[in-house]
Formats: C-alpha cells, sequence, structure tokens
C-alpha cells in the first residue's frame, strides 16, 4: 500500500497518466488502474507505475464511483493525493528458531560466506535437525544465540555452532507477496465478519488479521488467518488507530480489505554450479531477466550442450549470487556484465525441485 501525491504547476496541465475501470468479480464495484504513466509527467515523478490499482484519491475511496466521476476528481487541483494498490510487494521477514540437537548430530545445512561480509543458507539437508526446525534455504542469517554474526568471521559462526546443543537463530528472508483485495458483506454494521485484528510490535508495525471465523463473513470472502492489511475501505491501516480501524470495518455494510499473503513457498535448494567455458567469446548458453520483485531469473531455454546447460542450470532457476555477489541490488546490466566478462564464473542459484526428478 502505498501514499503518493501528484503535483503539476496548473489545473489544467496533464497528470500523465492513462486510467482503465475494470468491473470488480460482485459486479457492484470498479478496479481502477493505470494503463500507462507517461515518462517525465507528473504522474512518473510522484512514483505511480503502470499496472498500480488507485484506492483512493483525496482521501475518497473509488470503488463505487463511476469512471466519469473519478476522471472530475483527477481535474480538481494541482496537488492529488493517491492511494495505490501496487500489485507485487516485496517485504523481508524476520524469524527467531531454536536448534536443538546432541553433540554427535550434524545440523543439516550448509553456509555460503558472501563477498559483502554477511552468511547465507546454501542449503537444507531435507529432514534434518535444522529442516525440522524451520531453517529455509537462502535466508540470511542476523543472529547467533543473540549476538551479531556480522560481527563474527565466518569461521567462528561455524565453530560455535557445530559445539552447541542448543542454538538460537534469528534470520532473515525476503518473500515476494501478492497483494489481494476482499469485499466483506453483511446485512446490517452489528453483524460480526468473524475477524480479528493484531498490530505487532517492533520498528515495523504490521496490522494482521490475527484470527478468521471459519465459516465467518470474512472467511467466505477469502481472508485468511496471518494476512497482512494494508487498508481498510482504502484507508493504509498505518494511518489508523487499532480503535480506527474497528470504527471502519463498522461503518458501512460492505467493508474492502486490502492486504497481502506471503506466496507458499516451492519445494527448492540452493546449489552451486561452475560455468567454464573456452574464451570469452563462447556463449554460455542461457538469459537472464531482472523480474518484478527484483529478483534475477534464468528465462528462456538454456542450450543443453552448453556451458550452463552442461552445469545443470535450468530454465526457471533463480540466481543468488555470482562469484559470491549477492544478486539482491545488483542492476541488470551489472549481473550480464558479472556473467560475460570471465571464464570461469560461479553461481549459486535457488533451483525449484522436479518432483519428476525426486
Amino acid at each position: 500500500m502505498l501514499s503518493l501525491v501528484v503535483q503539476r504547476a496548473k489545473e489544467t496541465d496533464s497528470l500523465g497518466f492513462e486510467l482503465e475501470s475494470l468491473a470488480a468479480d460482485d459486479g457492484l464495484t470498479n478496479i481502477f488502474l493505470v494503463k500507462k504513466v507517461h515518462p517525465d509527467s507528473p504522474a512518473a515523478k510522484c512514483g505511480l507505475r503502470q499496472g498500480d490499482q488507485i484506492l483512493s484519491l483525496c482521501s475518497t475511496p473509488i470503488e463505487r464511483l463511476p469512471h466519469e466521476e473519478v476522471l472530475v476528481y483527477l481535474k480538481k487541483g494541482k496537488k492529488i493525493p493517491f492511494v495505490v494498490l501496487r500489485p507485487w510487494l516485496k517485504t523481508v521477514m524476520v524469524n527467531t528458531i531454536e536448534i536443538n540437537k546432541t553433540k554427535e548430530q550434524k545440523l543439516g545445512f550448509q553456509l555460503a560466506e558472501m563477498s559483502d561480509g554477511s552468511t547465507r543458507v546454501a542449503d537444507v539437508v531435507p529432514g534434518g535437525v535444522a529442516a525440522g526446525a524451520g531453517l529455509p534455504r537462502g535466508s540470511r542469517l542476523a543472529l547467533l544465540n543473540g549476538d551479531s554474526i556480522d560481527d563474527m568471521p565466518h569461521a567462528t559462526v561455524l565453530a560455535s555452532m557445530s559445539k552447541a546443543t542448543k542454538i538460537s537463530i534469528t534470520f532473515l528472508m525476503q518473500h515476494t507477496s501478492t497483494a489481494l483485495i476482499s469485499h466483506v458483506r453483511r446485512q446490517d454494521t452489528a453483524e460480526p465478519i468473524g475477524i480479528s485484528l493484531e498490530t505487532t510490535d517492533g520498528a515495523v508495525q504490521r496490522t494482521l488479521a490475527s484470527a478468521v471465523k471459519p465459516g465467518g463473513l470474512a472467511a467466505l470472502a477469502g481472508v485468511q488467518q496471518g494476512d497482512q492489511m494494508l487498508a481498510i475501505n482504502g484507508t493504509p491501516v498505518d494511518q489508523l488507530t487499532h480503535d480506527q480501524q474497528l470504527e471502519l470495518i463498522k461503518a458501512d455494510e460492505v467493508t474492502q480489505f486490502a492486504y497481502m499473503r506471503p506466496p507458499a513457498p516451492a519445494e527448492s535448494v540452493a546449489r552451486f554450479l561452475i560455468l567454464s567455458r573456452n574464451n570469452l567469446q563462447e556463449s554460455l548458453g542461457f538469459a537472464v531477466a531482472t523480474m518484478d520483485d527484483g529478483s534475477t531469473e534464468v528465462t528462456g531455454d538454456v542450450t543443453p550442450d552448453g556451458p550452463a546447460g552442461k552445469a545443470g542450470l535450468k530454465r526457471g532457476d533463480r540466481i543468488l549470487a555470482i562469484d559470491n555477489i549477492p544478486m539482491d541490488t545488483v542492476p541488470h546490466d551489472d549481473v550480464v556484465h558479472l556473467l560475460l566478462s570471465r571464464v570461469k564464473v560461479e553461481v549459486m542459484v535457488l533451483c525449484i525441485i522436479d518432483e519428476s526428478e525426486a
């Protein structure tokens, strides 16, 4: 959920974007999408993007307004506040797990030290101690027994883990979440909708559906326990107190919830592959693309007898690191340069497990 303000020099100036309206599945409301944003326009400068769904203008929810009336709002004033829902949102989840083992047991996971000094989980053995505790592949370790791993040499991290029988690990995991919208309808405002909201503590506060009554109105509308609320009736929840959230829910027979839900993780494994070629002119035999969530993914067919195909790289694999350089924040052009500027390159990839190969 994003709050943006589009500013223009004069009311008669174009905002610089095209609007598209679609009828929602309920047949009663509309979905307003940004069809196109013109370069260097007021809309582009404020951060509006193609595909954004506009929920409100000037603090007014627009889902029940006809297209023509929304256009009237867009023509009013030099400064127009927007609340938009972006189809893909990136979040970083922070989790702490406890691992208990005997001295003879192995932890069942491998760590990789990255070029930026961070420590990531390169592989987790299925059925092992770490897997049972819930440690995910690709996660970044932050704390070991309450102490920052960033201040520890990699060898110290490994030694501390191998000797201990009880370990506390705090890790970071980046998720790409799909933004969803549900409309909860009832006969009158006194009827309960079967949902409880809770705001988490911490530096980044989140409003979660802490409980959703099975068979209740919220559940029937598609809301699930654990969903992170973004907006209620077009108003971002981070602008509301808990009491104000409840007041908005009770204010009307129809309540619109905008929320996100992390997708169910596919079974995957992190692997290190060596791509070798005879010279810099030889093709690696694959193409990469930067996805909407910022990740680097192998796209198109991989040439079977090329360096990538021989190493085991497959279409859909996600490249986590190249020669120990994490790809989280590397621009696409730099990714291509890293791959093409050397004859031998090591890539760390996240591979989706094919059940037919398991």
